[in-house]
């Protein structure tokens, strides 16, 4: 099977030493470990793309194709989205927002 990966996989098999796919590789693998769940799992959310051809314009969609399947499958929050502004948030019960220090004091003598 021919592949184009954009991550490092490990591909461990009973009997027989891991099967190592770099990141960036672009090319045939055996296909004993084309079948390994593994493999399946990356395919399926995008980590492994697999081009119909071996032309760079077969291999470009293909890598557009992984990405999309990549978005779709990631499921971290975006950074920009964890932000919220004062008051957003409810506080909760028996907790009050901590007192602030003075800027460029550490101890600040009352």
């Amino acid at each position: 099977m021919f592949i184009i990966s954009k991550k490092n996989l490990r591909i461990n098999s009973p009997g027989r030493e891991p099967y190592v796919i770099r990141k960036d590789y672009v090319g045939e693998i055996p296909e004993d470990i084309a079948s390994h769940w593994l493999v399946k799992a990356a395919i399926a959310d995008g980590t492994i793309a697999t081009p119909h051809g071996k032309k760079d314009v077969d291999l470009e969609k293909a890598d557009q194709e992984a990405s999309e399947k990549a978005r779709e499958a990631d499921i971290r929050p975006d950074a920009k989205e964890n932000i919220r502004q004062e008051g957003d948030e409810p506080a909760e019960a028996g907790q009050g927002k901590p007192e602030e220090k003075e800027s460029g004091k550490r101890n600040p003598k009352k």
